[in-house]
C-alpha cells in the first residue's frame, strides 16, 4: 500500500512492558524453551541469557499465538513473552513482569483509512 492511498485517522504510542509467562503449575526449573515473536524475544535478551541461557528461542508469528499454544498444548516445558494483559487473557501464570532490556519501550499504533 502507498501512503497516497490512505489517509492517517489518528496515532497512539504503547508503552510497552513484557512478561515471561507459563502454564499454571508448571515448575519454572523445567523450562527448556521460550516461545514468542521475534521483536519481542530480542528485547529481552539480557533477561533470557541471565535467567535461561540454555533455553531454545523459538519464534512466533505473533505474541499472542504463543500464549495460545502454550495453553492449547498445556506445555509444561515452554515459557512465553508477551504482555501481562495477554498472560491474564490466555491464562498463563507470570512468572516475571517487565523483562524488556530497554524500559522505555514504545510501539506506535496507527488507524488509516483508505482514500
Amino acid at each position: 500500500m502507498k501512503s497516497n492511498e490512505f489517509d492517517t485517522i489518528s496515532s497512539y504510542n504503547a508503552h510497552i512492558k513484557l512478561a515471561l509467562g507459563i502454564y499454571p503449575n508448571v515448575n519454572p526449573k523445567r523450562i527448556i524453551k521460550i516461545k514468542s515473536k521475534d521483536t519481542a524475544l530480542k528485547e529481552c535478551n539480557r533477561y533470557l541469557n541471565k535467567n535461561y541461557p540454555r533455553a531454545k528461542r523459538i519464534e512466533c508469528k505473533s505474541t499472542a499465538a504463543a500464549m495460545q499454544e502454550i495453553m492449547r498444548t498445556k506445555s509444561r516445558t515452554t515459557a512465553s513473552i508477551g504482555s501481562e494483559h495477554g498472560m491474564n487473557l490466555y491464562g498463563l501464570k507470570i512468572l516475571n513482569y517487565d523483562i524488556g532490556d530497554k524500559k522505555e519501550n514504545y510501539t506506535t499504533f496507527i488507524l488509516i483509512k483508505l482514500k
